[in-house]
């Protein structure tokens, strides 16, 4: 044991300190100890399940994304597909408009 660790001790039992004893001194260290440990496991739960989330945040906006330009070839005129068809569907911003022309 260091100096430091000595003094911190000696600073925390007896009739000054905290503890009555060193035994009851390293029971709640102990028990700090334990509780930084679970502590530690929820944060990386948590940070697992906030990986999760922002993953299907991500998938539901992709499918977000597919669904609407489904729509729009669905909404689309047949002058409009047959164009797309041609020449190419254009990016959204001019999808839409050539939709409301």
């Amino acid at each position: 044991m260091t100096d430091e660790e000595e003094e911190i001790i000696e600073e925390k039992v007896g009739d000054d300190g905290e503890y009555e004893s060193k035994s009851e001194f390293v029971r709640n260290c102990i028990q700090a100890h334990t509780e930084i440990e679970d502590l530690e496991r929820d944060v990386e739960r948590l940070q697992n399940e906030k990986r999760l989330i922002l993953e299907q945040r991500e998938e539901a906006t992709e499918i977000q994304k597919y669904v609407e330009e489904e729509r729009t070839y669905r909404n689309a005129g047949l002058k409009t597909r047959l164009k797309w068809w041609v020449w190419g569907k254009p990016s959204d911003a001019s999808t839409q408009e050539e939709q409301t022309t």
